[in-house]
């Protein structure tokens, strides 16, 4: 199927995957303004390929934009570990910390807002549990800072957890995308946390199918991974060792 190049698609709507047809949806909105994701699945539900996806089809699609990867368990995104907005395991704290750092000189115009910078953090509960009493709050609070600011200066927040948690998420209307992958639905409690007003509606789903909920609509789909797997993870790795006006040094 032909796609426009205004377009950024990333993953199939799954009512028309069943009828044989390759639609797309369109996550244009990327370009213009900062997006906040949080995507839920428990362990092999395919929200690894899902997250890969949208990383890679952004980096494709917005040459300049620049991803910051904080990956405690250091599991998912090896391929970057050379790169230099790369950090896992103890490093994770210092990258989050960095981005915050660019995230507050945009903020107080200490420097352009040129470049569209993306935070990806994988299991930030993990993360916190990791830390002390103080500095989980100290980070809770930063969190919170960049979900309610930083719409306007072209800064990309993405979330992925095997389960989530009001305590760490602060509320799903900080999340404008919100995606249940797989078997997710089989806990109500998750569910009525992210998607409480579809709650009767969404069901146990195979792995790599799930849910996107926005603040409109909801749609079944499908992640899918480009064929070229390596050509994915080059643009990916060009993304995240691109360095943004207003980073911190590292």
């Amino acid at each position: 199927m032909m796609i426009s190049k205004t377009e950024i698609p990333f993953c199939l709507d799954e009512e028309y995957f069943q009828l044989g047809i390759m639609k797309y949806l369109n996550f244009s909105d990327f370009r213009v303004q900062g997006q906040r994701c949080l995507v839920c699945g428990p362990s092999g539900s395919g929200k690894t390929v899902l997250t890969a996806s949208l990383l890679g089809k952004l980096s494709l699609y917005i040459p300049d934009i620049c991803i910051y990867i904080v990956d405690y368990k250091g599991m998912d995104y090896t391929y970057c570990e050379e790169m230099a907005n790369y950090y896992a395991v103890d490093h994770a704290l210092t990258g989050f910390n960095a981005f915050f750092e660019l995230f507050e000189n945009r903020l107080y115009k200490r420097v352009p807002s040129n470049h569209f910078v993306l935070l990806m953090v994988d299991e930030l509960p993990s993360l916190l549990m990791s830390l002390s009493k103080k500095e989980q709050e100290e980070i809770k609070g930063k969190l919170a800072r960049m979900l309610n600011l930083s719409r306007s200066f072209r800064i990309h927040l993405c979330f992925a957890l095997q389960r989530p948690s009001a305590d760490v998420l602060l509320g799903r209307e900080n999340f404008n995308h919100r995606f249940l992958m797989g078997s997710m639905a089989n806990n109500k409690e998750s569910v009525a946390m992210i998607a409480n007003e579809y709650k009767d509606t969404i069901e146990p789903c195979p792995v790599g199918v799930g849910y996107y909920i926005s603040d409109i609509q909801i749609k079944k789909i499908r992640s899918v991974l480009p064929r070229n797997t390596q050509k994915l993870h080059k643009v990916i790795c060009e993304a995240v060792n691109r360095r943004p006006s207003g980073g911190a040094e590292q």
